[in-house]
């Protein structure tokens, strides 16, 4: 077939080459678009997945940080826990350190009074101190100038015994040592609401409790009578005068353990401690001597426990229970009460040796 005039090439096929040239130009623009698109997505993609790297990161830390938030709360305990040993540690050698000093000028006291005794006259004269003090009370029936020449001549006497007396009762034993305080540690369980149990924790040997009628009697030994005497003052002014008194061992420390849990216990159990503690630091001019205090320092019962990375069944090196249990109710009823675990506060006194017991106000 001959071949067409362009001129005379009809309509359609040059519209229909327009369509092709239309075509091919399309699939050229859109070929350029979409490398633009693929490349614009692959940089979507890419930053996508950066993002998604940070965002993972940034769970990561989240996830890190609230592990941290939750480890707190034991991790506080452990550290307290951790804390207190150490604390009463250090507390207890101070007070050992001076409880030998304190025991060595008491001794010179007492070789002084020794040595005034060996005076023949101070022994007449304590003679007739204690010929006075066994017919004092026959005096009222004697006149009245006699009374009065017998009681100026006891005075006398009473005088010149005045420095034996010193002696004899301490008033002479002076020490030159810096201020100190003590912590004796506090809790009471639960720590909110009606409380079922007070513990008291002091920085003397648990040993103590095993050795008291064979050991010297020293500051520390003074510190463990009066502290079991405050805790038998204490359950008596809350109401609860027949609580189980229990002494037992933490972190080979003594422990004072009052169970409160069968007693209706009345008024503030922490104000009458404070308080009972505080009458106790006023009379123990041993403790005054030694320049000591003793400040009540209140804590969780959570802190007292074992952590968690220690055996319950752990003991200290004295060979005691490593903390201050604490029985439930039907154990504390139930339990025989045994010397030197349970004792009822009512004749917690019987238990301490007779030259310690206070006269009552």
């Amino acid at each position: 077939m001959a071949e067409l005039n362009k001129a005379a090439e009809p309509r359609l096929i040059r519209a229909l080459r327009e369509i092709a040239s239309w075509r091919d130009a399309a699939e050229a623009d859109a070929a350029g678009r979409l490398r633009e698109i693929n490349a614009e997505e692959q940089r979507i993609t890419e930053a996508i997945a950066e993002l998604q790297a940070q965002l993972d990161a940034a769970r990561a830390q989240r996830d890190e940080v609230n592990h941290t938030l939750a480890d707190l709360d034991p991790e506080e305990l452990r550290r307290s826990h951790k804390a207190v040993v150490e604390s009463l540690n250090e507390d207890r050698t101070l007070l050992t350190e001076r409880a030998a000093a304190y025991s060595e000028a008491v001794a010179a006291s007492m070789a002084r009074a020794e040595e005034m005794l060996a005076d023949e006259e101070l022994q007449r004269s304590l003679t007739e101190y204690e010929a006075f003090a066994d017919s004092e009370a026959s005096l009222a029936a004697l006149p009245s100038s006699y009374r009065e020449a017998i009681q100026a001549h006891h005075e006398k006497v009473k005088a010149r015994l005045g420095p034996l007396f010193a002696e004899l009762e301490g008033r002479t034993v002076e020490l030159d040592l810096p201020p100190a305080t003590l912590s004796l540690v506090a809790s009471v369980s639960p720590a909110e609401g009606t409380p079922d149990a007070l513990v008291m924790v002091m920085p003397v040997e648990a040993a103590f409790y095993d050795t008291w009628d064979r050991r010297e009697q020293d500051i520390s030994a003074c510190m463990a009578y009066r502290m079991m005497t405050a805790a038998v003052e204490i359950a008596t002014r809350v109401g609860a005068a027949e609580a189980l008194i229990r002494h037992q061992a933490f972190e080979g420390h003594v422990t004072i353990w009052v169970w409160l849990g069968d007693s209706h216990v009345q008024g503030d159990l922490r104000e009458v401690t404070r308080e009972v503690i505080d009458g106790m630091r006023t009379r123990a001019r041993e403790l005054q001597i030694a320049s000591l205090d003793v400040h009540t320092m209140w804590l969780p019962p959570e802190v007292l426990q074992v952590p968690d990375e220690v055996s319950e069944d752990d003991t200290s090196d004295t060979g005691l229970s490593a903390t201050p249990t604490m029985p439930d109710q039907e154990e504390a009823v139930g339990d025989e009460i045994t010397e030197d675990e349970e004792i009822p506060s009512a004749v917690v006194e019987d238990d301490i040796p007779d030259f310690y017991i206070e006269p009552e106000a």
